[in-house]
């Protein structure tokens, strides 16, 4: 009875460990996504004010 209780803590910790390190791979690719897009904004608004 207490080693099947142990195990399925170390179930749930492991789950919600994969749940969260899931959420943070996704929002950093998120904010790398953001960021790469907010550098190419710029670059094309700089480079259309140098052909005006």
């Amino acid at each position: 009875m207490k080693l099947s209780k142990f195990l399925n803590q170390i179930d749930y910790f492991d789950g919600n460990h994969n749940f969260l390190s899931t959420i943070t791979v996704v929002l950093i690719a998120g904010l790398i996504s953001c960021l790469f897009l907010l550098i190419f904004a710029y670059l094309d608004i700089k480079l259309n004010n140098q052909k005006n």
